[in-house]
Protein backbone atom coordinates (compact mmCIF):
# COMPACT_ATOMS: atom_id res chain seq x y z
CA UNK A 1 0.00 0.00 0.00
CA UNK A 2 1.63 3.21 -1.08
CA UNK A 3 -0.88 5.77 -0.96
CA UNK A 4 -1.50 7.57 3.07
CA UNK A 5 -5.08 6.71 3.48
CA UNK A 6 -5.41 2.45 2.97
CA UNK A 7 -2.03 2.33 5.20
CA UNK A 8 -3.80 4.47 7.34
CA UNK A 9 -7.22 2.17 7.61
CA UNK A 10 -5.28 -0.50 7.96
CA UNK A 11 -3.51 0.08 11.25
CA UNK A 12 -6.32 1.58 12.44
CA UNK A 13 -8.39 -1.78 11.83
CA UNK A 14 -5.46 -3.93 13.73
CA UNK A 15 -5.15 -1.68 16.69
CA UNK A 16 -8.79 -2.08 17.42
CA UNK A 17 -9.48 -5.22 16.40
CA UNK A 18 -6.19 -7.22 16.72
CA UNK A 19 -3.24 -8.00 14.15
CA UNK A 20 -5.32 -10.34 12.28
CA UNK A 21 -7.39 -7.99 10.80
CA UNK A 22 -7.37 -5.46 8.48
CA UNK A 23 -6.71 -4.42 4.68
CA UNK A 24 -5.55 -7.34 1.78
CA UNK A 25 -4.58 -5.31 -1.49
CA UNK A 26 -4.28 -7.67 -4.50
CA UNK A 27 -3.66 -6.37 -8.06
CA UNK A 28 -3.53 -8.74 -10.98
CA UNK A 29 -2.06 -7.56 -14.09
CA UNK A 30 -1.92 -10.34 -16.10
CA UNK A 31 0.74 -11.63 -17.01
CA UNK A 32 2.02 -14.66 -18.25
CA UNK A 33 1.71 -17.50 -16.27
CA UNK A 34 -0.41 -15.36 -13.51
CA UNK A 35 -4.14 -16.96 -12.32
CA UNK A 36 -6.34 -14.04 -10.92
CA UNK A 37 -9.99 -14.90 -9.58
CA UNK A 38 -11.06 -11.58 -10.78
CA UNK A 39 -10.51 -9.49 -13.59
CA UNK A 40 -6.84 -8.89 -15.11
CA UNK A 41 -5.44 -5.13 -14.40
CA UNK A 42 -7.63 -4.87 -11.52
CA UNK A 43 -7.27 -4.15 -8.04
CA UNK A 44 -8.95 -6.22 -5.25
CA UNK A 45 -9.41 -4.76 -1.66
CA UNK A 46 -10.59 -7.00 1.27
CA UNK A 47 -11.55 -5.51 4.84
CA UNK A 48 -11.34 -8.31 7.24
CA UNK A 49 -13.01 -7.28 10.82
CA UNK A 50 -14.64 -9.27 13.24
CA UNK A 51 -18.98 -10.01 13.47
CA UNK A 52 -19.09 -9.24 17.01
CA UNK A 53 -16.39 -6.59 19.37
Amino acid sequence: MSSIGMPNVDRRLKLIYGEEFGLLVESCQGSAGEDCEWRRGFTKVTVKIPLEF
